[in-house]
């Protein structure tokens, strides 16, 4: 679900008894999405959003192409990456035993 506060926007919020999962969607990943998404819209989600204040975030960010270098960047930030696959449905681009970050 799409969500909006005041001044910004979320592509996808998830929330299961007190953990959120914010996930930004792009066409095509690169480091200053990643980095814009990290040092921007992440710490101003709990503000925008204050219903959400209590809750534990995760994060992620996903895109129909994911270079290996960057989805590795993402990944080395605690992001989850996810991108399309061939037949429409969405691959989780983690490595085994990633886990991902806690962002306040």
């Amino acid at each position: 679900m799409k969500i909006k506060g005041s001044k910004g926007e979320y592509d996808i919020v998830t929330d299961d008894s007190g953990l959120v999962l914010v996930i930004e969607v792009k066409n095509k990943l690169s480091k200053r999405l990643v980095d814009k998404f990290m040092d921007e819209k992440l710490p101003r989600f709990k503000t925008l959003l204050p219903e959400y204040r209590d809750r534990k975030v995760l994060a992620g960010i996903g895109a129909l192409v994911v270079k290996d270098d960057v989805g590795r960047y993402a990944e080395k930030a605690g992001l989850f990456v996810l991108t399309q696959t061939s037949d429409g449905g969405a691959a989780l681009l983690n490595r085994k035993g990633f886990r991902p970050k806690e962002f306040s």
